[in-house]
C-alpha cells in the first residue's frame, strides 16, 4: 500500500511507496501535530491562574489575615484541571500514535492481506473490543463482497464472501451512511441487527470508508456480550479519523492492485497465445518461432526437428470420448518431458500431433532423442480407469542448405513419421528428399479412398469355409477389395491400413457387412442346401469402439433379412486390446442381437487365456501361420493340437485358417480340427463365381478347390 499526508488537509494522499515514511515522520500540519500544539496554550493558561493565587495568598498571610489562607486553595483548582488537560490528551496522543503506526505497519506489511490485517488491529486495539470487521464494495455490479475480520478468536484475511440478500442490502446502505454510529444488537429496527447477530456482537461501531472516489467499504468495531470495549464519542472521532485514511490507503491499494491485475493479464494473454493450454507445453506459434530462430543462428550442430503423433488416437478418442482423449495427451505430454534433454524445445502441434526441437544436434544426439520417445510411450497408459497402450513413430529433419524456414524443416519431419509408420511403426526415421515420392502416393491414395465407398468402388469377395468331415461348404468369409479405376482390384493389405489411419474403416466396414449380409441372404434364399450357410466379417479395431456398431448391426439384419445366428464377426485380440472394458460392451451387446463371435488370428499378437474367459466367443480360427510347418514341424503340430483341444474343452468351433494342401488338410483333421479354410478350398471369389459354383450344385466345395 503507497500514501503520503497531505500538510495542508491532513488526509493520506497517493504517493509511491517509498513516499510514506518521510511524509509521516514530520509533525508540521499534521492530525498528531495539531493535537500537540494545543497542549502548551492550555498548559500557561493553568500556570498563569497558579502565579496569580500564589501572589494574593502571599500579600494576605503577610498582612496575617488568617481567613486569606483559603485562598491558597485557588492554584489547585487550575492545577488539577490542567493535570486532567495534560492526562486525557496524553491519552489522545497514545491513541493517535497507535494508528499512526497502524497505518504504518500496514503501509510496510508483505502483500494485501497482512495490510488488511494490521490495519482492522488498531481500531480492536484503540477501543479494547472483541472483533473488528471490515467489508470491501465490489467494483463490479456482479462481484461478491471482500470481507476480512480480527479478533480474539482469530484472523480471517480479505476474500470474497457471499451474505444473505438482506444482509448485504443492509451493509451497502450502512456504508454509504453520512457518518458513523453506535449499534446494539438490542435494537431490533436496526438495518444491522441481523448482521450483529450473526456476528455474535452485542454492540458496535460501524464506521463508512471514503476514499477520493468516493465510499469504497465500511469497518464495524464491536464487543460480543459481556465485552469491555469502549465506544464513547473521543472513540468514534477517533475512528472516523483514522477510516478517513485508511480509505485512502486501501484506494490506492486497489490501484496498484488493478495495474498489477492488467501486467499479470498481458503475461496470461501472452503465455496463452504461445502455449498449449491443455497440456501446458509451447504451441505451433512458439514453436515455429524457436524453428527460425534456430535456422538462423550459427553454432556448433544443427538445429533438428523430431515429429510424432499417436497411433490410434482416434480410436480411442471417438470409443471412450474426447474427455479421456485430452486425459491421454495430458499425459503423453508428461513423458515427452521427461524424454527430451535439458535446452531442447518440446511443443504439442495441435491435436495428437507433438514435436521436439534440439537446437545444435550433432552426430546421434536426434535419433538418441527419438528413441526415447518411443520408449516413454511403452508402457502402458492408464486412462478413463482403463489401461491402454499408445504408441508412436518418429520423424527426424534436419536444418539443411536449402531449408530456410520452419514450416518446411516442420514439413520433412511430417514426411519422415509416416515413413516411420509404414516401415513397421514404433521405430524412427530420418528426412530423406525421395521421402516426397512415396508421401505424395500415399496422399494420393487416400484421396481416392476417401471417395471409394461413395462411389461404388469397395467390392466384396467370398472365401468358403468348409466341414472337413463331409467337404461340404457351410460358411463363407467376406473381404474387402477396392475397384479403383486405372489400378484394377486391390487387396486388403493395400488400403486397409491406410483406411484405418484416416479414420474411414467405420464406413468401408459398413458398405461390406451391407452387401455381404444381402448377398448371403440372396443365396439362401436361391440355393437349395444352402438355407444354413453362414457369414463371417471381419471386424476392424477402429469399429469394435462405441455402441454404434450393435445399432448399425441391428439395422443391417433387419434391412438385408439375413437372421442374426447367421451372422459370425470376426475380431482380433490386438484389436480389442486399445479399450477392453469398451469392446466387452460392444460384443456383448452383439451377442444380445443373436450374432455370433469368432476371435481370428488365434495364437498370435495379444492371445490370452484369460480372454476366452472374458470375452463371449463361439469360435476361435487358428492363425495361418501355424498351418504353415504342417505336418511336418513337430512345433506347429503341437500348438495345432493344443489351440483344437482348448476349444473343444471350451465348447467353441476351431476353423483352421490358411490351408493351402491336401497334407495340411489332412494334418489338421487328423490332429481333430472341424472346420478349415484357405486357397486349397477356395479363393476368395466375386460374387458371381460363387454364384455360380452354388448354381451347378458345387457346395460341396471340390469344384472351388485351386489346382
Amino acid at each position: 500500500m503507497a500514501a503520503h499526508l497531505d500538510g495542508r488537509t491532513g488526509r493520506i494522499r497517493n504517493a509511491p511507496a517509498a513516499g510514506l515514511a518521510p511524509a509521516t515522520a514530520g509533525t508540521r500540519g499534521t492530525w498528531r501535530a495539531r493535537v500537540v500544539a494545543a497542549s502548551p496554550r492550555l498548559l500557561s493558561a493553568t500556570a498563569a491562574a497558579a502565579a496569580i493565587g500564589v501572589a494574593l495568598a502571599a500579600v494576605e498571610l503577610v498582612r496575617a489575615q488568617r481567613p486569606a489562607a483559603v485562598l491558597l486553595l485557588l492554584p489547585l483548582l487550575p492545577c488539577a484541571a490542567a493535570v486532567r488537560a495534560q492526562t486525557s490528551e496524553h491519552r489522545r496522543l497514545h491513541r493517535l500514535r497507535l494508528l499512526y503506526e497502524a497505518i504504518r505497519r500496514a503501509h510496510h506489511a508483505p502483500g494485501r492481506n497482512a495490510g488488511v490485517l494490521e490495519l482492522l488491529a488498531a481500531p480492536r486495539a484503540l477501543t479494547g473490543a472483541d472483533a473488528a470487521w471490515l467489508v470491501l464494495l465490489p467494483r463490479r455490479r456482479s462481484a461478491a463482497l471482500l470481507v476480512a475480520a480480527v479478533g480474539r478468536d482469530g484472523t480471517s484475511p480479505l476474500a470474497p464472501r457471499t451474505l444473505r440478500k438482506d444482509r448485504e442490502t443492509a451493509v451497502l446502505a450502512e456504508a454509504r451512511a453520512a457518518s458513523a454510529r453506535s449499534l446494539c444488537v438490542d435494537d431490533r429496527g436496526d438495518p444491522l441487527h441481523g448482521l450483529l447477530s450473526d456476528l455474535g456482537l452485542q454492540r458496535a461501531v460501524s464506521v463508512p470508508l471514503r476514499g477520493e472516489s468516493g465510499v469504497i467499504g465500511l469497518v464495524l468495531v464491536g464487543d460480543r456480550p459481556g465485552g469491555s470495549g469502549r465506544f464513547g464519542v473521543e472513540e468514534v472521532q477517533l475512528l472516523e479519523a483514522f477510516a478517513g485514511h485508511a480509505a485512502v490507503m486501501l484506494e490506492n491499494d486497489r490501484l496498484e492492485q488493478s495495474v498489477n491485475d492488467l501486467s499479470a493479464l498481458k503475461e496470461e494473454l501472452h503465455r496463452q497465445a504461445y502455449h498449449d493450454a491443455l497440456t501446458g507445453l509451447p504451441n505451433r506459434a512458439l514453436f515455429s518461432e524457436r524453428v527460425a530462430s534456430s535456422l538462423r543462428q550459427d553454432g556448433g550442430g544443427v538445429p533438428a526437428v523430431l515429429f510424432f503423433d499417436l497411433d490410434d488416437f482416434k480410436t480411442i478418442n471417438d470409443s471412450l470420448g474426447h474427455h479421456a482423449g485430452d486425459e491421454l495427451l495430458v499425459a503423453v505430454a508428461g513423458r515427452l518431458r521427461s524424454a527430451v534433454r535439458a535446452g531442447d524445445l518440446p511443443a504439442r502441434l495441435g491435436g495428437d500431433e507433438f514435436a521436439v526441437l534440439a537446437r545444435h544436434a550433432v552426430d546421434g544426439d536426434a535419433e538418441g532423442v527419438a528413441e526415447r520417445l518411443v520408449a516413454a510411450l511403452e508402457a502402458p497408459f492408464t486412462i478413463a480407469g482403463r489401461e491402454m497402450s499408445v504408441h508412436a513413430s518418429v520423424g527426424i529433419a534436419f536444418g539443411a542448405p536449402g531449408v530456410t524456414s520452419a514450416d518446411e524443416l516442420l514439413r520433412n519431419a511430417d514426411v519422415a513419421m509416416y515413413s516411420a509408420k509404414h516401415g513397421g511403426k514404433r521405430r524412427h526415421a530420418t528426412y530423406q528428399p525421395q521421402m516426397h515420392t512415396r508421401v505424395r502416393r500415399r496422399q494420393e491414395l487416400a484421396t481416392a479412398l476417401e471417395r471409394a465407398a461413395g462411389r461404388g468402388e469397395i467390392a466384396v469377395h467370398y472365401q468358403p469355409i468348409v466341414d472337413l468331415a463331409s467337404g461340404r461348404t457351410v460358411a463363407v468369409e467376406a473381404l474387402a477389395r477396392w475397384d479403383r479405376p486405372d489400378h484394377g482390384m486391390l487387396a486388403p493389405d493395400v488400403f486397409i491400413p491406410l483406411a484405418e489411419e484416416i479414420g474411414l474403416m467405420a464406413e468401408i466396414g459398413r458398405v461390406v457387412l451391407r452387401e455381404a449380409c444381402s448377398r448371403v441372404a440372396s443365396w439362401r434364399r436361391t440355393f437349395p442346401g444352402m438355407e444354413d450357410l453362414r457369414l463371417g466379417v471381419n471386424l476392424a479395431p477402429s469399429e469394435i469402439g462405441g455402441r454404434a456398431l450393435v445399432e448399425d448391426v441391428a439395422s443391417v439384419l433387419a434391412e438385408t433379412g439375413l437372421p442374426p445366428d447367421r451372422l459370425m464377426l470376426e475380431i482380433t485380440e490386438s484389436g480389442v486390446m486399445g479399450n477392453p472394458g469398451e469392446a466387452l460392451a460392444v460384443m456383448v451387446g452383439l451377442r444380445d442381437l443373436g450374432v455370433s463371435l469368432a476371435l481370428d488370428d488365434f495364437g498370435t499378437g495379444h492371445s490370452s487365456l484369460a480372454h476366452l474367459r472374458e470375452f463371449p466367443i463361439d469360435t476361435l480360427k487358428i492363425a495361418r501361420e501355424f498351418a504353415t510347418g504342417l505336418p511336418d514341424s513337430a512345433v506347429d503340430t503341437a500348438f495345432v493340437e493344443t489351440i483344437v483341444r482348448l476349444g473343444r474343452s471350451l465348447g467353441l468351433d476351431v476353423v483352421a485358417e490358411g490351408i493351402e494342401s491336401a497334407r495340411q488338410a489332412d494334418a489338421v483333421t487328423a490332429l481333430g480340427c472341424a472346420f478349415a479354410q484357405g486357397f486349397y478350398f477356395g479363393e476368395p471369389l466375386a460374387p458371381l463365381g460363387l454364384t455360380f459354383a452354388f448354381g451347378s450344385g458345387s457346395a460341396t466345395g471340390a469344384a472351388l478347390q485351386v489346382a
